[in-house]
């Protein structure tokens, strides 16, 4: 492929993004503006922001693609099938309910359910999940530029600190919206087209497969409670991310928030599978690469010029939409779910909008500093992804199913979730075990234990 053709690509979609978010700095007049785009989107505009933000650098650097490079195509789509698609259907039933709430992040459901403090306790434990989830779209940003454009990794992410926070800054979910949907669409293009392209080129999958170790062209791999250990952590973070509801709460209405999430569907079902089998490829093509940068090396090495452009640009939009996302919600945990509530909540729409502006180029700091201490994607993805998954869905989706969800045990599963996840990270997974097979089971068993209890407490003093 042409480097230059690629970079021209990768700059042409970072100009296009900027204007979009330029734009939208009119747009916004309001905290709601900022927060929700004014409840104002479309089903398909809110299907493509679902699916963008969705799959960022956990799916084109770790995910699906780290999966399939160092264990086969076969385990990366059984854990990806068992994860995000059925995360998605759970989340298509409540659609519907989670819109007509009417709400403006999940912490307003979790406070409604459990009460001012568990709202305080999810705020913090959201933005420590979030910042971490953050920290690596700088990072899958900066492999993308070094593996086609010979840009170093530190000069990389930077890149990504500055395109990232310029779009969240300036018009808010208006600007990461409909910069997503153009995302969406580049990425559905560059890897529909681009990978079976690639496959062809390299000789086709029966010549590529020959070339893989046996165990890839299996469902076997790592042992099933290892396979557990990458589903669960995805599936519960899918089900409660805040950044999902926030899109609902934007819906037009109810019929276009259940569109949305059917369009999501769509889009994780059918991209997936090009991931992971794009990232197989790679492996019999380059089996001494590091395993984040399968599909990006894919693109850049194998695809013709004009497919290895697009692809490029499209695994850039899909890091950089996701990190656009996760930018704005974790401003958000801090200026409205923490400083309105707790601190200040007499504070001016006005006052709020400016301070949330300046929350990004924060968080996106607080960011960029993280990224440094881990030492893969993969591995600050499982672990921001756990913590969340144990700490906040589980309490989030009793709030919306379950009438036992009583404020002890919101807080009790919120706080029990999150030590283990970390006390389990600390003292480097025992047993091989992934923190999110001990810390999800123990946060659901915490949940009933302490929900049943105190609901018949409250049922007797009634």
């Amino acid at each position: 492929m042409n480097i230059s053709f690629a970079f021209w690509c990768v700059i042409g979609y970072f100009v296009l993004i900027t204007i979009v978010g330029y734009y939208f700095v009119k747009r916004v007049k309001t905290r709601e503006d900022f927060i929700i785009a004014g409840r104002s989107l479309s089903g398909i505009v809110l299907a493509g922001t679902l699916m963008a933000t969705w799959m960022g650098s956990g799916t084109v650097v770790g995910g699906p693609n780290s999966l399939a490079y160092l264990y086969g195509p076969w385990f990366a789509i059984i854990q990806s099938v068992f994860s995000s698609p059925l995360g998605v259907i759970v989340l298509y039933f409540l659609a519907t309910k989670i819109r007509r709430l009417g709400k403006e992040s999940a912490a307003d459901i979790i406070e409604a359910t459990y009460g001012s403090a568990a709202r305080l306790i999810a705020s913090i434990i959201m933005m420590i999940a979030y910042l971490g989830i953050l920290s690596y779209q700088f990072t899958g940003v900066a492999f993308v530029l070094n593996a086609t454009l010979g840009v170093s990794v530190p000069a990389g992410t930077i890149i990504a600190l500055i395109v990232i926070t310029f779009i969240g800054f300036t018009g808010g979910l208006f600007s990461v919206a409909y910069t997503d949907f153009l995302g969406a669409i580049l990425m559905l293009t560059g890897l529909l087209v681009g990978v079976p392209i690639a496959i062809h080129i390299s000789g086709g999958w029966a010549h590529l497969s020959s070339l893989l170790p046996k165990e890839h062209l299996s469902f076997g791999g790592p042992s099933p409670i290892k396979l557990i250990g990458y589903i669960l952590p995805t599936l519960f973070l899918v089900m409660g991310d805040q950044n999902m509801y926030t899109r609902f709460f934007a819906a037009k209405d109810e019929r276009h928030a259940r569109y949305g999430a059917m369009g999501w569907l769509f889009g994780i079902v059918v991209t997936y599978p090009a991931v992971a089998f794009g990232a197989s490829a790679a492996r019999a093509l380059f089996p001494n690469i590091p395993a984040g940068q399968a599909l990006i090396t894919l693109s850049a090495k194998i695809m013709p010029t004009v497919i290895g452009g697009v692809a490029v640009a499209a695994i850039t939009a899909f890091v950089v939409t996701t990190g656009t996302s996760y930018v704005l919600m974790t401003a958000t945990n801090l200026v409205y779910d923490i400083y309105y509530r707790f601190i200040n909540p007499k504070a001016s729409d006005k006052h709020l909008l400016r301070l949330s502006r300046f929350g990004v180029i924060g968080v996106a700091l607080l960011g960029y500093v993280l990224v440094q201490f881990f030492p893969t994607v993969l591995a600050v993805q499982m672990y921001s992804y756990t913590m969340y998954g144990a700490a906040i869905t589980t309490v989030l989706l009793a709030a919306l199913i379950w009438k036992k969800a009583t404020p002890a045990a919101g807080i009790t599963t919120m706080i029990v979730g999150g030590t283990v996840t970390v006390v389990w990270e600390i003292l480097g997974k025992p047993f091989g075990l992934e923190s999110g097979v001990i810390s999800i089971p123990t946060a659901i068993i915490t949940l009933i234990i302490v929900g049943t209890i105190s609901y018949r407490n409250k049922l007797a003093r009634q």
